[in-house]
């Protein structure tokens, strides 16, 4: 309740402070203005809100706060003071960076392209059935969600599932190389390097296998290095 009565009390403007007179030829003031004391253009002791803005709307004078604070007196000042706090603060929207540029290439990449999943050749699949039996046969054919009973049986659906999904995977390697492609070339111009690397990077088979497997960031980032090189030794030619 105490709380709430103080705020009050605030907001009325019972708020105490000495108050200065700024206005010319007044300021070394000594003399009584309204009920208040001065003493060398300063108020002996401190004066309620309501009294400092009656006094103020007569002549310029600035309020000082126990802190030693100086703020120009008067309602007009505090009404602007007090609407720029309330107002909205605007949002600063920073440039793009080219290096962040390069980082939402990859994420949209890497979005098309989707999850990658382990293909393992048929003599992978055959030390895996020595070394686990039908057991680790099983937890790989449940990555391709098949299932079966017998060993030979489900090695082939796995294999069957492995193939189909290279094959529909191996659509998707034109929109791979475009990502690749655009991000070598954000990347080069950031670093200056010629067109050619660009181009002699982006047809790696490296590259591609790696963004293939759905570790484009890796194949990026290497790109990004070897042009970074080859751009340095160019320019110290």
């Amino acid at each position: 309740m105490s709380d709430k009565i103080h705020s009050n009390v605030t907001q009325q403007g019972f708020d105490k402070q000495h108050l200065k007179i700024t206005q010319k030829g007044f300021e070394s003031y000594n003399g009584p203005l309204s009920v208040y004391e001065f003493v060398d253009g300063v108020s002996v002791e401190p004066i309620p809100r309501h009294d400092r803005d009656r006094i103020a709307a007569t002549m310029q004078c600035i309020e000082i706060a126990e802190n030693g604070k100086e703020v120009i007196a008067g309602v007009a000042e505090r009404l602007v003071t007090e609407s720029a706090d309330r107002a909205p603060k605007k949002e600063v929207f920073k440039t793009q960076s080219p290096e962040d540029k390069v980082a939402e290439e990859v994420t949209i990449a890497e979005k098309t392209i989707g999850e990658a999943k382990k293909v393992y050749t048929e003599d992978e699949l055959d030390e895996i059935i020595k070394d686990g039996g039908i057991a680790a046969l099983r937890r790989v054919a449940e990555t391709w969600n098949v299932k079966n009973r017998s060993i030979p049986t489900l090695r082939q659906m796995v294999l069957d599932a492995q193939d189909e999904y290279v094959a529909q995977h191996g659509k998707k390697l034109g929109q791979i190389k475009e990502a690749v492609a655009k991000v070598a070339q954000n990347t080069a111009k950031a670093n200056d390097v010629p067109e050619k690397t660009i181009e002699q990077e982006v047809e790696d088979d490296e590259i591609l296998t790696a963004a293939a497997t759905g570790d484009l960031s890796a194949a990026v980032s290497e790109s990004q290095n070897e042009n970074a090189t080859s751009g340095s030794t160019e320019k110290a030619e």
